[in-house]
C-alpha cells in the first residue's frame, strides 16, 4: 500500500465562496473552484477506499475543475487586473 498525501484542495472552497460572493470576478469561477474542492477531496479518498481508482474515469473527470478554475482566476487577473 503506498502512502497517501492529504487532501490539497481544501482552501479552494473559502476561496471559491469569497470570489463568488465578491462581485469582483465572474460567479462561474467561484463554481468552479468549489466544485474543484470536491473534485480534490473525491480523488483522496477514492485513492484511500480503492487502489485502482486512479486508472478509473472518474479519477479524471473530478480533477477538471481544479485547474480550469485556478487558471481562469490567473488569467482573470493578468488580462483585467485591479483597480
Amino acid at each position: 500500500m503506498e502512502l497517501q498525501i492529504p487532501p490539497r484542495g481544501l482552501w479552494l472552497f473559502p476561496f471559491g465562496y469569497l470570489v463568488y460572493i465578491s462581485g469582483f470576478l465572474p460567479k462561474l469561477l467561484g463554481i468552479l473552484l468549489m466544485a474543484g474542492c470536491f473534485g480534490y477531496l473525491i480523488t483522496f479518498f477514492g485513492g484511500f477506499l480503492y487502489s485502482d481508482f486512479n486508472e478509473t474515469m472518474i479519477s479524471d473527470i473530478v480533477g477538471y475543475p481544479a485547474p480550469l478554475g485556478e487558471i481562469g482566476i490567473c488569467l482573470w487577473l493578468l488580462v483585467m487586473g485591479t483597480n
